[in-house]
């Protein structure tokens, strides 16, 4: 009887472990604000990227809003953020 239901049930706990890394987003979410170091006040107008760090070009961007805020949604790898003010 043991063997039986270790027949039936071992198949499904290795299948387990590959259910749960099925679930792993493919994507992420990088947000923040932009703000004044000496003020602390929220900068507006910055533009927010994400370089590649494989080939050096632009993965996503983000102008920050009136408060300074950003949000940049993309997928996995490895990449480097930087910012630059639109209007001076």
């Amino acid at each position: 009887m043991i063997a039986k239901t270790l027949r039936h049930t071992l198949p499904l706990m290795l299948l387990f472990p590959l259910l749960l890394f099925s679930q792993q987003p493919n994507t992420v979410t990088i947000f923040g604000t932009v703000s004044d170091r000496a003020s602390g006040a929220g900068l507006a107008g910055v533009r927010v990227e994400v370089i590649s760090e494989a080939d050096s070009s632009e993965r996503a961007a983000a102008i920050s809003d009136s408060s300074g805020a950003y949000r940049i949604t993309l997928s996995l790898g490895a990449a480097r953020a930087g910012g630059t003010p639109q209007d001076f």
